[in-house]
């Protein structure tokens, strides 16, 4: 098999229930397997494997005495429970650790295998090498390059459809091994997130942050307190952006910065000394100038769009050989003329941070997973339609939720679980409508409690929260069905329109409730476009949206009114206009 290396950390024996302990007289030998076919093992790849290695025992020990606490929604895991196999793969070579996810510390030495032919077949034969030489039986979180994705015939602008469609290939050669696979810049998040918050002074707990991983491609993925934004098609949006690096690249030939045992060139940064104060000759800082503009366009259209509080700049492959991510971040204008102003901060450049970030999203994931796809069980409902859950529905939730079974919810638990029911109920909205909430107990809720709150800000809510396109048809064929002969029919519509992270949506919120309290023959509804593929295809490609917050105005099952923006003048003007007209 591949190579080991001594990174220091507890045994495998230690990682009760994932898998059959072996021990070895000494940890850095080479198996003595034959390379299954498309693989080469030989000495130089043994020292390359040994020095990644090194490298990230020494990461280890800086992680581990740096107070950090991993990633807050694992915190309640125990030691067997709190570990995965990270696995970064790249178009040469597979590389693989168990990780504990509290504190980003290697249990055993690491792994890596070199493959000479990317695709599917060579890919699976390394994943299966490597579980079998860590008696892995255990989660196995997979970081990919959008190269490998295209290697395996996966070529999509969306990360999540990339991750699950390679999943799905890798899947078959793994069926005992519960796997996530996911996007470099998607485990450089969680790495970054989980194990770097004290070095770069970024809290993930209610913040949205930014994540981008700059090499040969831009990729970039939103957290919002911690969790991976989903169903955004940022990654489409800028597409483009490699074969803009790639005229550049060609444009300033002899100037990019040719980098050893790397298969590309990288730009070429300043260097004090050489040519000047700021570095270069005078085409070279042309050359630099025009690249770091390049980002900058690309960082403020995706910034103006979702408006983040911190944008982390990660670079990745041969873009790790200098300080390019440092030097570029003065000279960005992002952080002074972008609607959000976000600060921008460089990421931490620890080896093995892919597989450790890989590790972490696995159980991220399947946590989530679980408990939706467990809650959804409990209420029959795939889509859930927050407003029309029954009292058994509620019930089933609410005893989900109660893991010890003894009748009671904390306030802070309720908070936490109800944001598993969809993105329509926001951390911010659910801690605003707690404080509402009646308990005989302080801070303890019983069902009973919890049902009374549930049909009072819920599901009597002003305004309709809903998670498909069949709810919205359902109430445009008759906002008010309550209402005796059909008398609600020809009542007007109004739709908002946001994103789970949208803050312009949120400040909103409360003014948009009032509206719908004094407008009582207005049926006022909102959908958030990230909720899932039905809001996505919905609220894209036949409302159209492009900015949030969006709002239409409906009667007879026609738009008569559309308009963008957070501004309550605007919104009282054509609200004022519409429903006096009629």
């Amino acid at each position: 098999m591949g190579c080991h290396g001594g990174i220091p950390g507890r045994g495998l024996a230690q990682t009760r229930g994932h898998g059959r302990a072996r021990r070895r007289k000494d940890a850095s030998s080479s198996s003595s397997s034959v390379p299954a076919a498309g693989m080469r093992v030989g000495t130089k790849r043994c020292r390359a494997a040994r020095s990644w290695i090194a490298r990230a025992s020494r990461t280890t020990r800086e992680i581990a005495t740096d107070g950090a606490v991993g990633h807050w929604a694992l915190a309640s895991l125990n030691e067997a429970e709190a570990t995965a196999l990270g696995v970064e793969i790249r178009i040469h070579s597979v590389k693989a650790a168990i990780v504990d996810v509290k504190t980003g510390s290697f249990l055993r030495p690491g792994a890596s295998v070199r493959i000479q032919t990317c695709d599917a077949a060579s890919v699976a034969n390394a994943l299966q090498r490597l579980t079998r030489e860590f008696a892995w039986s255990g989660p196995v979180g997979c970081s990919i390059t959008i190269a490998v994705a295209k290697c395996f015939g996966v070529d999509s602008g969306s990360f999540t459809v990339m991750g699950n469609e390679v999943g799905k290939i890798l899947k078959k050669f793994l069926p005992r091994n519960p796997l996530v696979t996911m996007v470099h810049t998607e485990a450089a998040g969680y790495a970054e997130l989980s194990f770097a918050q004290h070095s770069s002074g970024i809290p993930s707990r209610r913040q949205l942050v930014l994540v981008c991983t700059l090499g040969k491609n831009l990729g970039v993925v939103l957290y919002n307190d911690g969790h991976r934004v989903r169903n955004l098609g940022m990654n489409k949006s800028i597409a483009r952006f490699g074969e803009e690096r790639e005229t550049l690249e060609k444009r300033f030939e002899q100037d990019w910065r040719t980098v050893k045992n790397a298969m590309y060139p990288v730009p070429p940064w300043p260097i004090k000394g050489i040519g000047g104060e700021n570095g270069g000759d005078g085409v070279k800082l042309q050359a630099w100038d025009e690249y770091v503009r390049l980002i900058d366009r690309y960082l403020m259209q995706i910034t103006d769009y979702v408006k983040p509080d911190t944008i982390i700049l990660m670079p990745t492959g041969a873009y790790t050989v200098g300080p390019i991510v440092e030097s570029m971040i003065p000279e960005l204008k992002v952080p002074a003329e972008s609607v959000s102003k976000p600060a921008v901060l460089p990421g931490s450049r620890a080896v093995g941070a892919l597989v450790k970030g890989a590790a972490v999203g696995v159980l991220v994931e399947l946590k989530a997973q679980e408990a939706l796809k467990t809650l959804r069980q409990a209420v029959g409902q795939d889509i859930m339609q927050l407003q029309n859950l029954t009292t058994e529905q509620l019930r089933a939730a609410f005893d989900y939720f109660d893991e010890d079974g003894d009748g009671m919810l904390t306030e802070e638990k309720l908070e936490t679980d109800l944001q598993k029911l969809g993105s329509s109920l926001s951390p911010d909205l659910i801690e605003q409508r707690l404080s509402r909430i009646r308990s005989s107990v302080k801070g303890q809720v019983t069902f009973d409690e919890f049902r009374f709150w549930w049909d009072t800000t819920i599901k009597q809510a002003p305004v309709t929260l809903i998670t498909s396109e069949a709810e919205w048809l359902q109430i445009l064929d008759n906002p008010f069905p309550d209402l005796p002969e059909d008398g609600g029919k020809n009542a007007p519509v109004v739709l908002e329109v946001g994103f789970s992270f949208c803050k312009p949506c949120k400040r909103f919120e409360p003014k948009y409730e009032a509206y719908a309290l004094t407008h009582k023959d207005v049926r006022f509804v909102r959908i958030n476009g990230n909720e899932n593929e039905n809001t996505i295809a919905f609220t894209k490609e036949k409302l159209q949206v492009r900015k949030t917050p969006s709002f239409f105005i409906f009667q007879n099952k026609k738009q008569v009114n559309s308009w963008t923006g957070a501004n309550e003048e605007i919104f009282r003007a054509n609200l004022f206009k519409f429903t006096h007209s009629q």
